[in-house]
């Protein structure tokens, strides 16, 4: 599997479900969520991006499974 992003992602998070209390559902699955600010970026302006009224952001990600047509 692949994860693909553009240039407006300048940041990926990583994270688990280490912190969960049921103990049999910690670190069994990975969370990635691509990110165009860094965490806590409100506070810390990191990343920030402000957009005026009537301005647009464009980003794009997507992932790719990497299953060939006929592959399971």
């Amino acid at each position: 599997m692949t994860l693909w992003v553009d240039d407006a992602y300048p940041y990926v998070e990583i994270f688990t479900g280490d912190t969960l209390p049921e103990a049999d559902r910690r670190r069994t699955d990975l969370g990635v969520e691509p990110m165009t600010c860094a965490p806590d970026a409100f506070n810390s302006g990191e990343g920030l991006i402000t957009l005026e009224p009537g301005q647009t952001h464009e980003a794009r990600w997507g992932i790719d499974p990497g299953v060939k047509e006929g592959e399971v």
